[in-house]
């Protein structure tokens, strides 16, 4: 787990190491470079042609003084691409005279070259890019070279959108780790990312109310000897309806492959019996209406995929709404249909962008400020969590929010949203762990898939996610 701040306040946490704790800036600066130049190391020979795209901040100064260690270590095709105009950074100014005393070649195109170090501009930003700013990171967009951001894609800041912003390949994030790589706006900019962490004082990183998690945190489960199907959690699942066959079957086999004890399904009448056939007798498959005869049996319940927006639909969610349940999951349909915060003790919502903007109820925010602030506040006015399905999924609680960076596009395959809803009722239910385990399943065994496989199925992701719990 990683701590994710704002640029504001890793300004800060870097003034407070070198006033406070007495580390001089040229240290970090040169610790930050010598390890961007041994990640360009790493992917690139000596022959090939970088192209620095420096700006006059000290994200320009990295770029710089990256540029110079290369070319001391035999990248002689190194060359350095200048953003003129405006005031330099005195850190900008002595690696750039240190470069052109070193005899690094100055260049006005970027054309054939094999990577681009973009260092144009820094996590500071305020607001979009400047006219020439813009116009350079076009053409980096559009110069088919590898492109490796420093810190972040220059066009990302905490008061930006990205709508302006470069598309990296690789982005090396130093020091802190930054918000603004980690909104749905932001993650679309780049591929990967690797982390660089500098020697700052370790009592400086805290303080977030945001947190970083990757999939290889995912703890499984461990039943313990005297787990029977009651201790593993009794689910429910309110899904499905003519039009829309599919989703409740996905869901119950998730429930049931990740463990769940004791999986029911309560569905539309014609369905009935063709879930039944596909979940096996271990599901137990009764018409909606039955429900409400057990509803408060069970240990977690969801409601909403496959569930359409019918007047007979938004009744059903509104009577579901009115008991007392101890774990109530929302998702799709459901999202749409709900009106008021209703009487469950745990209320968990599971929205994709589109049910999050319904949730909302409010203009969503691009920028990463308005985005967290925004994703807490939603939680706090339903007293619910979000689970918000994204490039990157969002565990809200009203107090803190966790990331789950995935960004594996293979996961965007139909059922996909059903299957991690069926997760999250079994990690509700058994109640053992935090829902954030749910998420963390199903990007591991998407990743899992994708190695092994390519592209595959949400049937596929099902077994997976069994195989790994």
């Amino acid at each position: 787990m990683r701590f994710l701040h704002e640029a504001a306040w890793c300004r800060d946490a870097d003034r407070t190491a070198i006033e406070q704790y007495g580390l001089p800036s040229v240290c970090l600066m040169e610790e930050a470079c010598v390890n961007i130049a041994s990640e360009i190391s790493r992917r690139f020979d000596a022959g090939s042609r970088i192209i620095v795209v420096a700006g006059n901040g000290n994200n320009g100064a990295d770029g710089l003084a990256a540029a110079r260690i290369l070319y001391a270590h035999g990248y002689k095709n190194v060359s350095i691409f200048i953003c003129d105009g405006g005031k330099r950074s005195e850190e900008n100014s002595v690696h750039l005279e240190v470069a052109k005393r070193y005899g690094i070649r100055i260049t006005d195109t970027l054309e054939e070259c094999d990577c681009i170090i973009d260092a144009l501009c820094g996590a500071g930003l305020k607001g979009p890019l400047r006219q020439k700013e813009a116009s350079i990171v076009n053409e980096i967009n559009s110069s088919g070279a590898c492109v490796i951001s420093l810190d972040v894609p220059s066009g990302l800041g905490d008061s930006s959108d990205g709508t302006a912003a470069v598309n990296a390949d690789t982005v090396l994030s130093l020091g802190f780790d930054k918000t603004c790589l980690y909104t749905p706006e932001g993650r679309k900019h780049f591929r990967n990312i690797i982390s660089i962490p500098l020697s700052y004082p370790p009592a400086l990183d805290t303080g977030s109310a945001v947190t970083l998690l990757e999939s290889c945190e995912y703890k499984p489960l461990e039943l313990e000897c005297a787990d029977y199907k009651v201790s593993r959690g009794r689910v429910a699942i309110i899904a499905g309806s003519r039009e829309y066959a599919g989703a409740v079957r996905l869901c119950a086999r998730a429930a049931f492959h990740s463990a769940s004890g004791m999986v029911s399904v309560f569905t539309d009448e014609s369905l009935i019996g063709v879930v039944s056939a596909e979940c096996g007798p271990a599901v137990i498959v009764q018409p909606y209406e039955s429900f409400f005869e057990k509803a408060e049996s069970f240990d977690a319940v969801l409601a909403g995929p496959g569930l359409g927006r019918s007047e007979k639909a938004a009744m059903l969610v509104y009577r579901i709404m009115e008991l007392p349940l101890k774990n109530l999951i929302l998702d799709a349909d459901a999202i749409h249909l709900v009106k008021k915060r209703g009487n469950a003790l745990r209320l968990v919502f599971t929205p994709h962008p589109g049910e999050y903007r319904a949730l909302a109820e409010e203009k969503t925010f691009k920028d990463p400020s308005g985005f967290f602030s925004q994703l807490l506040r939603v939680s706090q006015k339903w007293n619910a969590e979000i689970i918000y399905k994204a490039e990157c999924v969002y565990v809200c609680d009203g107090r803190s929010i966790t990331v789950v960076d995935g960004a594996n596009p293979s996961l965007g395959v139909a059922g996909s949203g059903d299957v991690l809803a069926g997760l999250v009722l079994s990690v509700a239910g058994a109640g053992k762990e935090p829902l954030v385990s749910a998420v963390l399943l199903h990007q591991l065994a998407g990743k899992a898939l994708h190695d092994e496989e390519g592209y595959y199925s949400a049937e596929d992701l099902i077994r997976k996610a069994g195989q790994l719990r």
